[in-house]
């Protein structure tokens, strides 16, 4: 292409090149609006921010809070050296490192609609007419995956690798509402606590605000060790396949 005269030369060409009207306009729209999962199920899950583009946008579906502590912390410290065996007269450094343990609570929530839509190319209020199998098989493994992969530093001195004590899922079509709530006040570090603890406080909810939720948990222990909890207990699996499930049939009973 031969370079051009003037500005308003050069703006003619551009235009021609990216006509978004006519022919050549509707094929581009129909391109966008047709694609199924043009930006990726990365970008469709955690979303894509574009500053250049506001139209290539795509909202996250996945919302993550950060974990925190719910039990007093316990500390030990632990030492490392450090020393020069190559050098004469070697040098050698001594520090110390805090390492810490507790019960944390961790809250995810998933926009379906927004996920779908991100999926399927469908608008969000249309979701329930699009193809969620999808979106029901990646509900699924963040369920698993938030279960069983914790984030942590010194890897290789700590194997920070711990599974969840207890999940609870839950899934409805009102705003969604974490439970962090109920560790206003520090429990006991351990898990059977910090449940029971999380289930008298989901009851006090639903208590205050009605129960407007279909719930699967997996307990500590075999059982919930409360009898605050009469909905459907299951393994972290059988959790994870029944989120899936509500996501294909969310207005049957699971």
């Amino acid at each position: 292409m031969e370079s051009a005269a003037t500005a308003e030369e050069a703006r003619s060409r551009i235009g021609s090149l990216f006509r978004t009207t006519g022919r050549e306009g509707s094929n581009i729209r129909a391109f966008i609006e047709a694609t199924r999962l043009a930006a990726g199920i990365d970008a469709a899950v955690f979303g894509r921010l574009i500053t250049a583009d506001q139209s290539a946008n795509i909202r996250s579906a996945l919302h993550v809070s950060h974990p925190f502590g719910v039990s007093a912390i316990e500390t030990e410290v632990d030492y490392f050296q450090v020393m020069d065996d190559l050098a004469s007269g070697a040098a050698a450094y001594a520090g110390e490192t805090e390492l810490t343990t507790g019960i944390y609570y961790g809250y995810i929530c998933i926009d379906m609609p927004a996920l779908v839509s991100n999926i399927e190319g469908v608008e969000p209020d249309e979701w329930l007419d699009a193809d969620r199998s999808l979106a029901a098989e990646i509900t699924r493994r963040i369920v698993m995956l938030s279960a069983t992969v914790s984030p942590g530093a010194m890897r290789s001195q700590t194997a920070p690798f711990s599974y969840a004590s207890t999940v609870l899922v839950e899934t409805g079509e009102h705003q969604p509402r974490q439970l962090s709530g109920a560790y206003t006040k520090t429990c006991p570090p351990v898990p059977e606590d910090a449940e029971l603890r999380l289930l008298e406080h989901l009851r006090n909810m639903d208590r205050r605000y009605g129960r407007n939720e279909e719930r699967m948990l997996c307990p500590t222990g075999n059982e919930p060790q409360t009898d605050l909890f009469s909905e459907p207990v299951g393994t972290v699996p059988e959790t994870a396949e029944w989120s899936a499930r509500s996501v294909i049939n969310p207005a049957a009973e699971i």
